[in-house]
């Protein structure tokens, strides 16, 4: 289905494709939802995951920029 479908990374730098797994999408999604401001605790429960391992892909992942902007987000939000 992967294949048929097409689900590859492509390198920003260099173009080159990498054909993905469902783990590779879980992270992805993971990633998402994050960016999408919801709390570590509320991502482990949808992902089936421990907020250990979320924070996880938050610290490695999600880059500092987007966790700054996202915390401002919801300061701002919460005034």
């Amino acid at each position: 289905m992967r294949d048929h479908a097409n689900i590859v990374h492509i390198d920003p730098q260099t173009g080159a494709s990498k054909k993905k797994h469902v783990h590779d999408l879980r992270g992805t999604f993971c990633t998402k939802l994050i960016l999408a401001n919801q709390s570590d605790e509320k991502i482990a429960d949808v992902m089936g995951w421990s907020p250990l391992q979320v924070r996880g892909i938050r610290r490695s992942y999600v880059d500092q920029r987007h966790v700054s902007v996202a915390v401002g987000d919801r300061l701002r939000g919460s005034v």
